[in-house]
C-alpha cells in the first residue's frame, strides 16, 4: 500500500485550511479501464467546514443555504441538500460578529468589528450597502421578516435599528449599562428583544424606543435571546442548564427546560416554533417539545462548544455550528436520536491503496485512520489511531501495518484489520515530519524537525539507529526499491543518502532548491526525485549524486508528489488546488485537473489509470487519467513529503 502524504502547517489557525463537504458513493469501476477524465467520485467527510473558529450562523428562510462567519473574515454559503459551497468572500472587518438573511435570500447583513453594518450580494459577494459605525463595536443583528429593518446591538451598551428603505440616521436606543450580547426582531417587526453582558434580557418598541419590559437571564457569560416564529413567545437562554420560555405579551415565565447538567450554549426554534433544538457542553443535542418540554429526541455526538444553531430544509435537518471550524448537519431521528454523519475532520494527510488496490485507507488531522470500499465508496472501518494530530503515516506494500508519526513526536505500528497497535515507539523529536516503512514492511523509518532521522525494528528484534547528516527540518523520507538504502530532504534541499543496514551516510548533495516537499526513488532506482514547493523539480542520479533532469512545473505551493508505479509519470499535487499528470523524462504537463481545495497527498491506483487524490478539506476524491497505462499487478511503495 502506497500512503503519500504531506504534513499540515503548523500555524495558528491549527491543522490548516478547511473543507466542503464530501458526499459517500459515486462507485468507481475498477473492472474496466476506460474511465472519463477528471474526477469520477468522492469519499470523506459529510461536514461543511471553515478556515477557522465558527462565531456565525444564519439560514436563509427557505432553509435551503446557510451561511457561515468567524475569526477568518470569511462568509461562505452552502447549499444544504448537497454540502456544496456555493460562494465565499471576505468581509475585511476581522471576525465576524453575526449574520442574517433578508427575506428574498438575495442579500445577507453581516456585522463585525470595526467594520459596521454591511449587506452584501449572495451571488457576487459584492458589498451593496454599508451603515457606519456609531458608538461601540456591534456584535449582533437581526433583520425583520418583512426586511424592512435591522437592528444592531454595541459594546456600548446601545442598541440601533435602521429602516432600510429610508436612508436616514438609525434610531438609537441606549438599552443597557453593559454591552449587548444579542438581539433579535418579533417577526411584525414591531419590538426588539434584547440580552445584555449583565445578564437582563429587555424587549422594546422598534418605533417608540420605549421599553415594554425586562427579565431576568439566569446564569453568566454567553447570553442569547430568541422571538418564537409567531412571536407569542422569547426564548432567552446562557451558560448553565436551563432554557427559559417567556409570554412576550407580558414578560411572564412559561417555562424552564433543564439540559441535564450540562451547560446549554445554542438553541433555535422551526419554522412551526412547535419545536425547540438544544446544544450543550457535553456534546448532546436534544429536541423538544416547545409547549410541554418535553425532549423528543436526544444523542450525543455534536460539538462541545456550538456557536449556532439552525433548523434547515424545512426542519428536517438541524446545522450545529462548531467553534473548531466545523458546520454538522444532523437528522432527528424517529428512534429519539440524532445521528451526526461519519467521515474525516480533518485535512487528509495521506491516503493509498492496499494489495491489487481492493482497500484504500486514508490518515487525517482528526486522528483517525479510515478503510474505504473503493468499489461502493462505502467506509469499512475507523480507527482512533492517536492522542495528537496524525502528521505523517506510511504503510507496508501488502498494505497489513501502517506507520503513525504526530505531531507530539509518538510514532506507532498499526494493523489496521484488527485495529490493534503493534508496537508503540518513542521519537527523538518534538514533531515527526515524515516516515516511511521499508519495502518488507520490518523497519520504519521516521524524521523529526530536529534534523535527524531514527531508524528501528518494527518488531522490536533489533536496536534503533540515529540517522544524523541534515542541518534542518527533515520534511521528506523513501527507502530505495531493494529497502538497502534510504533517502531524505531537509529544509535547505539538501538530499543524503545512507546505507540502511550500517546507518553509515553514503553521499550528500544540494538539490539546488530549498523547502523540498518530496524526494522519492523511481520505481527501478534509478533516479531520486526532490520536489520543492517551487515546483521546480529535479531529478538525480543516486549513484554520483550529478543531476539527470530539470523542470518545472507551472504549479503555485507544490505540496506533494509521486512516480507512477511504472516510473514513466509524475503526479504532483498543489496548495493552488491542482492535480497535474507529468512526463518523467520530459517534464511535459499531461493532464490537469482543477479542484475546490489544497492537495495534500496523492496515490496512483496500482493497476488502473486513476489516482486517489486527499485534499485539505478532508475529501478523499477518484481522478481518471486518460491515456496513461498503469503497469498490471504492479505495488505502491511507500514515500512521504512534507509541506
Amino acid at each position: 500500500m502506497r500512503m503519500n502524504g504531506v504534513t499540515p502547517p503548523r500555524d495558528r489557525h491549527g491543522a490548516a485550511d478547511f473543507l466542503s463537504l464530501a458526499i459517500l458513493g459515486a462507485a468507481l469501476p475498477l473492472n474496466t479501464m476506460e474511465h472519463a477524465e477528471g474526477p469520477l467520485g468522492m469519499l470523506g467527510s459529510p461536514y461543511f467546514r471553515h478556515h477557522d473558529h465558527i462565531t456565525a450562523l444564519a439560514v436563509s428562510p427557505d432553509g435551503a443555504r446557510a451561511a457561515t462567519g468567524g475569526f477568518d473574515e470569511q462568509v461562505r454559503l452552502w447549499d444544504v441538500a448537497s454540502g456544496l459551497e456555493l460562494t465565499s468572500f471576505v468581509v475585511s472587518c476581522g471576525q465576524v460578529g453575526d449574520i442574517a438573511f433578508l427575506p428574498d435570500d438575495r442579500y445577507l447583513v453581516v456585522c463585525g468589528p470595526p467594520g459596521g453594518i454591511r449587506l452584501f450580494d449572495t451571488f457576487s459577494g459584492a458589498v451593496v450597502q454599508t451603515i457606519p459605525q456609531f458608538g461601540g463595536l456591534y456584535r449582533c443583528c437581526a433583520v425583520s421578516r418583512s426586511g424592512s429593518w435591522i437592528a444592531a446591538g454595541s459594546d456600548d451598551g446601545w442598541l440601533r435599528c435602521w429602516k432600510l428603505d429610508s436612508g436616514g440616521e438609525p434610531r438609537s436606543i441606549l438599552v443597557h449599562a453593559s454591552p449587548v450580547r444579542s438581539c433579535d426582531i418579533s417577526p411584525d417587526g414591531s419590538q426588539v428583544l434584547t440580552v445584555a453582558a449583565d445578564g437582563t434580557g429587555a424587549l422594546w418598541d422598534v418605533v417608540t424606543g420605549k421599553l415594554r419590559f425586562r427579565v431576568p437571564c439566569h446564569g453568566a457569560g454567553n447570553f442569547n435571546s430568541r422571538f418564537s416564529p409567531d412571536g407569542s413567545r422569547l426564548l432567552t437562554w446562557s451558560l448553565t442548564p436551563a432554557m427559559h420560555l417567556w409570554d412576550a405579551a407580558t414578560g411572564s415565565l412559561l417555562l424552564e427546560l433543564q439540559a441535564g447538567e450540562s451547560r446549554v450554549t445554542a438553541c433555535a426554534f422551526d419554522a412551526t416554533g412547535s419545536r425547540l433544538a438544544s446544544a450543550s457542553t457535553d456534546g448532546t443535542l436534544r429536541l423538544w417539545d416547545s409547549t410541554t418540554g418535553q425532549v423528543l429526541a436526544a444523542a450525543a455526538g455534536g460539538p462541545r462548544l456550538c456557536t449556532g444553531l439552525e433548523f434547515a430544509l424545512d426542519g428536517k435537518w438541524v446545522l450545529c455550528a462548531d467553534f473548531d471550524g466545523v458546520l454538522l448537519p444532523c437528522r432527528p431521528g424517529r428512534d429519539r436520536s440524532v445521528h451526526p454523519p461519519v467521515g474525516h475532520r480533518g485535512p487528509v494527510v495521506g491516503c493509498g491503496f492496499g494489495p491489487n488496490g481492493a482497500l484504500i485507507a486514508s490518515a487525517s488531522c482528526d486522528r483517525t485512520i479510515r478503510t474505504w470500499n473503493p468499489a461502493s465508496g462505502e467506509e469499512r472501518d475507523v480507527i482512533d489511531a492517536a492522542t495528537s494530530t496524525i502528521s505523517c503515516c506510511s504503510a507496508s506494500s501488502d498494505g497489513r501495518l501502517l506507520a503513525i508519526g504526530t505531531s507530539g513526536g509518538s510514532l506507532a505500528i498499526r494493523d489496521p484489520q484488527d485495529r490493534k497497535t503493534v508496537r508503540s515507539l518513542v521519537d527523538h523529536g518534538p514533531a515527526i515530519g515524515a516516515c516511511c516503512l521499508s519495502p518488507d514492511g520490518a523497519r520504519v523509518l521516521s524524521s523529526a524537525w530536529d534534523g535527524a532521522f531514527n531508524l528501528q525494528s518494527v518488531t522490536g528484534e533489533a536496536s534503533g539507529v540515529r540517522l544524523t547528516g541534515h542541518a534542518g527540518r527533515i520534511k521528506s523520507c523513501d527507502f530505495s526499491p531493494t529497502g538497502a538504502e534510504i533517502v531524505g530532504a531537509d529544509f535547505d534541499g539538501t538530499l543524503l543518502i545512507w546505507d540502511t543496514d550500517m546507518g553509515r551516510l553514503r553521499r550528500s548533495w544540494p538539490s539546488h532548491a530549498r523547502n523540498v516537499q518530496t524526494c522519492a526513488w523511481s520505481p527501478d532506482g534509478s533516479r531520486i526525485l526532490a520536489a520543492p514547493r517551487s515546483g521546480k523539480l529535479t531529478l538525480w542520479d543516486p549513484v554520483s549524486g550529478t543531476l539527470d533532469t530539470t523542470f518545472s512545473a507551472e504549479a503555485h505551493r507544490l505540496t506533494t508528489a509521486a512516480f507512477s508505479p511504472t516510473g514513466r509519470h509524475i503526479l504532483i499535487g498543489s496548495w493552488d488546488q491542482t492535480v497535474r499528470l507529468l512526463d518523467a523524462q520530459t517534464g511535459a504537463e499531461l493532464s490537469r485537473y482543477d479542484l475546490d481545495r489544497p492537495v495534500f497527498c496523492l496515490a496512483f491506483h496500482p493497476s488502473q489509470p486513476v489516482a486517489l487524490v486527499g485534499l485539505a478539506s478532508g475529501v478523499l476524491i477518484w481522478v481518471a487519467l486518460p491515456g496513461f497505462v498503469a503497469a498490471p499487478g504492479a505495488q505502491d511503495r511507500t514515500t512521504g513529503s512534507g509541506l
